[in-house]
């Protein structure tokens, strides 16, 4: 494909990954507020193609795979739930292990977060905080262009 990226797009299950992926697609940049869509639990692999790119989601369940789907895409976006409280230690090694295990550039999606001290304070409490970031604050959308702007950053 000349030109476009491939982005894997991964994170727990209940994550956002599809929201996130509709919400690109949609190409909602200079929207005020979020729409979040209503979703259900991703089985599989979906691929998307955004203008030129190309995003491959992957259902959290699948997590035991995602090093092998990780092969041969330009980068990752792993998507993490601020509120998602009881799954955050599970997102936390599995970004860990992600960034370990694999040679490709990484970035943390974090949406749902109520302000950056929020964002910044959950990636520090779950050890994440030397990876690089992108805080979704509830109400903004100017998260869509930092992807944006990470995908075209890629080799």
């Amino acid at each position: 494909m000349a030109g476009g990226k491939t982005v894997l797009v991964v994170g727990v299950t209940g994550s956002g990954k599809t929201c996130l992926i509709r919400r690109l697609k949609r190409k909602i940049f200079k929207a005020k507020k979020k729409h979040d869509f209503h979703t259900t639990e991703t089985s599989g692999f979906v691929p998307t193609k955004i203008g030129e790119d190309s995003f491959g989601e992957v259902g959290g369940k699948l997590q035991p795979l995602w090093l092998d789907y990780a092969q041969d895409v330009s980068g990752i976006i792993y998507v993490i739930d601020a509120r998602a409280h009881g799954r955050l230690t599970q997102t936390a090694v599995y970004a860990h292990q992600l960034r370990e295990q694999t040679q490709v550039p990484l970035i943390l999606y974090v949406r749902r977060a109520k302000n950056m001290h929020d964002c910044k304070r959950i990636l520090n409490q779950w050890l994440l905080d030397d990876f690089r970031f992108i805080c979704a604050l509830d109400g903004y959308d100017c998260d869509l262009e930092e992807i944006h702007s990470f995908v075209k950053s890629l080799p």
